[in-house]
């Protein structure tokens, strides 16, 4: 059976990789960047994005596992997206509760 990683993620890629696991990439077609802010609590953001990304790749990978995640970080319960620059990238740093230097909250679905 194959593996499908449904993520574009080096990190996740990089995990398998180290732990052995072969896998293909099939990241699925879908721009996440642009739900955070129309969707609830962290928690649930991450699951139904781990389900939608596994169902939006499942029929090419119908011979194998689909092995989907979604992980954001979040203040509370204020989703925060990707960055769109590297300038965004260091506003939304300064504005997380406890200055630049604090690592944000992440939940994972």
């Amino acid at each position: 059976m194959t593996l499908c990683l449904a993520s574009s993620s080096p990190r996740r890629q990089r995990m398998l990789r180290e732990a052995g696991i072969d896998h293909v990439i099939a990241p699925p077609p879908i721009d996440d960047a642009v739900l955070p802010e129309r969707l609830g609590d962290p928690a649930g953001f991450t699951m139904a994005m781990a389900l939608f990304k596994a169902a939006q790749v499942q029929p090419a990978c119908a011979d194998g596992w689909v092995l989907a995640a979604d992980t954001m970080a979040h203040d509370g319960d204020a989703l925060i997206g990707k960055p769109r620059d590297r300038s965004h990238a260091r506003d939304m740093l300064a504005g997380w509760r406890g200055g630049p230097s604090a690592c944000a909250p992440r939940a994972t679905g």
